[in-house]
């Protein structure tokens, strides 16, 4: 198989599926955008929901590529582990702006169409709350974060409500705030917000 002929395919179906949405785009559609001949593109994929799948696989790989180069090990004191709270939440924007089209899949496109699909994000929102939930308990072990919360229930908080503004943004619904600003309060609401008062 040809890298490249996959990638050609790959690109041209993201643009697609943003103009059209997953049910009104076609493998034609898709081809025919890049001169393509309908036999190659099943040389690669079975069918449109097979490279749609693959795309949304795609992002989710990202996301925790990103996280999983993080270093925890670094966090060694109270300072550093609100540091690496904004540098993991800017790698996470850092993601969802340098790959719109898949964050579109995977923030909006991808959702209720099928049960695989519904896997995939699923099990992404479940790999990065983990992550979320790692570096909480950091907090709590420096004393920055209070024993009396529920970790995963702020990890979940922070993961969700993260997303769906960065997904506001996406669509240009919050045009007063810069994507800094937008990292910067949800950092503040969540992190900041349950901080041991001394």
């Amino acid at each position: 198989m040809n890298h490249k002929t996959k990638l050609r395919i790959k690109e041209a179906a993201k643009e697609q599926f943003i103009k059209n949405g997953y049910h009104d785009t076609s493998v034609s559609s898709i081809i025919s955008s890049i001169g393509m001949a309908q036999g190659t593109f099943y040389h690669y994929y079975k069918n449109k929901m097979g490279l749609f799948e693959e795309l949304l696989q795609d992002f989710v790989d990202l996301l925790i590529g990103e996280l999983h180069s993080f270093d925890y090990d670094c966090i060694v004191d109270a300072d550093l582990y609100l540091l690496t709270g904004h540098q993991m939440g800017e790698r996470i924007v850092k993601t969802f702006l340098e790959n719109r089209e898949l964050a579109h899949i995977f923030l909006r496109d991808a959702v209720g169409i099928d049960q695989n699909l519904s896997l995939i994000i699923g099990k992404g929102y479940s790999d990065i709350i983990k992550f979320a939930i790692k570096h909480l308990e950091y907090g709590v072990k420096f004393k920055v974060i209070g024993k009396e919360f529920s970790i995963k229930a702020i990890a979940m908080s922070m993961v969700g409500s993260l997303f769906f503004m960065i997904n506001r943004y996406l669509l240009g619904e919050i045009r007063e705030l810069s994507i800094e600003t937008i990292l910067e309060y949800s950092l503040k609401m969540h992190l900041y917000g349950i901080v041991i008062k001394k």
